[in-house]
């Protein structure tokens, strides 16, 4: 069963495009466990915080005059975020990840995992997953409503394909 929904996914993926995010770099890989359609805007997840992951690259794709997360206004966020940390204090999870970031503030993964949009999805999940609010700069990027309103219909049979 596992190797039909590998096949599946790589089908798919060789047939769509599809949004990279850290579990759909390599549809073949262990951790391979979504990814959002920019076709179709169909989302296939097999777990919560994927699901929001990916529900959050659907928000930033359809809810502005192209991606949110490529603006420059959001890129100037991401600066003053990063010269707004508190250097002297020990780093929340969320700091840490932001000043580490692959494409952003780091070298892109090896397999070509990070950007600005992979960062706008990953805000979200990893402040919620920790229990963090979303930083000042960030909160006029995401109607959080909204995306946790689409979140709670996730995962599903149809969203497992």
């Amino acid at each position: 069963m596992r190797t039909k929904l590998l096949l599946a996914g790589l089908l798919l993926t060789m047939t769509f495009g599809m949004i990279a995010t850290p579990s759909s770099r390599d549809p073949m890989s262990e951790d391979h466990n979504g990814w959002y359609n920019i076709e179709t805007g169909k989302i296939h997840c097999f777990d919560e915080w994927t699901c929001l992951h990916e529900v959050t690259h659907k928000y930033d794709w359809e809810n502005g005059a192209g991606q949110i997360s490529e603006t420059k206004e959001f890129k100037i966020a991401i600066t003053e975020y990063i010269a707004n940390i508190d250097k002297e204090q020990p780093l929340s999870m969320l700091e840490w990840y932001v000043c580490n970031f692959p494409g952003v503030t780091a070298e892109y993964q090896k397999d070509g995992w990070g950007g600005t949009a992979e960062l706008y999805a990953e805000i979200l999940t990893v402040s919620e997953m920790n229990g963090e609010e979303i930083p000042e700069e960030f909160v006029k990027f995401y109607d959080t409503e909204h995306i946790y309103k689409l979140w709670k219909q996730y995962p599903n049979l149809s969203s497992r394909l």
